[in-house]
């Protein structure tokens, strides 16, 4: 019982992270697939693989900007006032 409480408490931390970054973990996940295919294919995927890689850093970047200074200004009165 000490082994599934320890491997929930791990994953848990890891759920947290997927569900607060959903786009950036849809583009990684993509990127992954693109990447797979095209060693499978042995074809030149990389304008696929770049995009889905520029798409997490977006993904990542907008989501930080949200939860900065966005989220402060649709919950409520912002920390200043």
């Amino acid at each position: 019982m000490k082994l599934i409480d320890k491997i929930n408490e791990k994953l848990g931390g890891l759920v947290a992270a997927l569900s607060r970054y959903p786009v950036t973990v849809i583009f990684l996940v993509a990127a992954a697939v693109v990447n797979t295919m095209a060693i499978e294919q042995d074809a030149d995927y990389t304008r696929y693989l770049l995009t889905c890689l520029v798409g997490a850093f977006l993904g990542f970047t907008l989501q930080a900007v949200w939860e900065r200074f966005l989220i402060k200004q649709v919950t409520g009165w912002p920390q200043w006032v």
